[in-house]
């Protein structure tokens, strides 16, 4: 069987590398009021963001939509009756 393979985008915070699901983490323990706002993060292109205090980034980031449109082709294949 051969799988095809999606190279997952990182992302830079600080000193730390963090995949996708780290960075959805992050964000949402800054909205739980566990870690401060105005984390800057960067993505693999170099563009910046800010996560604020509701979780939302000032910016958008190369490599935050993989997985949703992934999910959302995958509904509508299915939508379609594969």
């Amino acid at each position: 069987m051969e799988i095809t393979r999606i190279k997952e985008p990182k992302f830079k915070v600080g000193r730390y590398s963090l995949n996708l699901t780290e960075l959805w983490q992050l964000r949402f323990e800054v909205v739980k009021g566990l870690k401060d706002a105005d984390i800057v993060v960067k993505d693999y292109l170099g563009n910046r963001a800010i996560i604020y205090r509701d979780g939302s980034l000032s910016n958008r980031l190369e490599g935050m939509d993989t997985s949703v449109n992934i999910k959302f082709d995958l509904l509508k294949y299915v939508n379609r009756g594969g």
